[in-house]
């Protein structure tokens, strides 16, 4: 009988773990990280790297949007620059990939890898009709992505209109939590410093560019950007939600709207009134969003076979 119980005993505590491990539910991982937005990288041997001058070739480039924000359709542009329209292209200085790009679900708490890999394709034959006695040279491909992006940084804040009166019956042993050092974007919300004056805070918020890339305005067109942003476009983030508990104060920030990234790095100045008697925490959401351009290089050699 003590045999019969130990079993039944030992089979519960078996199926009790199976049950626990197989759980299907959200991720615990930290998934609100990185500073990936699109990732995107040429196929292997997609340019090869040596063409010969009597073959047709393909560039083909894998891209995968690895951020928490998810792109709309169309929300990226992919174009190839660098080469001698002369020898490739046919005389085009510039092509647009003519794949469709759909939309690009960003990571979250149950997929915490980002979209799938999909592709966008160039083909080009070589012409050395205008340098037939020479018998190898370089050429560069140049890949250009551009593409809308939002960060959202949700910290946890804790304000205390009393912070300096000593006779306050509990006090913020914290100022921000839960920041983190980026957000799963390329633009990240690196600190934020947090002032109480009586009935107002004041939040200085800090950002940077963490990525390879350039932001510009989200106001400019995606179309041509390789070559069709001036100073005044890039290096810009615009704000666009700053709300403590769903109250939003973002008119109140300094600057409003647009701010200017100064190698690399940026900030706002926010004032919010406290609408309470004693502390309390609060999540704090911040939103900002731009577009962002990243660039890929590859440099192949054409050889000449038909000397």
């Amino acid at each position: 009988m003590r045999k019969y119980v130990i079993l039944c005993l030992i089979i519960l505590l078996t199926a009790c773990t199976s049950s626990s491990s197989s759980s299907s539910g959200p991720s615990n991982k930290n998934w609100q990280t990185g500073t990936d937005g699109l990732k995107m990288n040429f196929l292997a041997d997609n340019p090869p790297n040596e063409v010969l001058s009597s073959q047709e070739f393909n560039v083909i480039v894998e891209y995968a949007n690895k951020g928490t924000y998810s792109m709309g359709a169309n929300d990226a542009k992919f174009y190839l620059t660098g080469y001698d329209p002369a020898i490739l292209f046919g005389g085009d200085p510039s092509k647009e990939a003519d794949s469709e790009i759909g939309a690009m679900g960003g990571k979250n708490q149950y997929n915490t890898e980002g979209s799938q890999a999909a592709y966008v394709k160039w083909k080009t034959d070589v012409d050395l009709r205008g340098v037939p006695d020479v018998d190898s040279f370089n050429q560069d491909l140049t890949l250009t992505a551009c593409y809308k992006y939002v960060t959202k940084a949700n910290p946890l804040v804790c304000l205390d209109p009393l912070e300096y009166e000593l006779v306050s019956a509990g006090e913020c042993n914290f100022d921000v939590q839960d920041l983190g050092t980026s957000q799963g974007a390329p633009i990240a919300v690196s600190n934020i410093n947090l002032k109480t004056t009586g009935k107002k805070a004041y939040f200085e918020i800090h950002f940077q560019n963490k990525g390879k890339g350039i932001p510009f305005l989200p106001s400019k067109s995606l179309n041509n950007c390789f070559n069709s942003l001036s100073l005044s476009d890039i290096n810009m983030i615009k704000l666009k939600t700053i709300s403590v508990s769903g109250k939003p104060f973002t008119s109140n920030c300094q600057p409003s709207n647009e701010i200017r990234l100064i190698n690399g790095k940026g900030f706002a100045v926010c004032e919010m009134e406290i609408a309470a008697e004693s502390y309390y925490k609060g999540v704090m959401e911040i939103e900002i969003e731009y577009n962002y351009r990243d660039t890929l290089s590859k440099s192949i050699t054409v050889i000449n076979v038909d000397r």
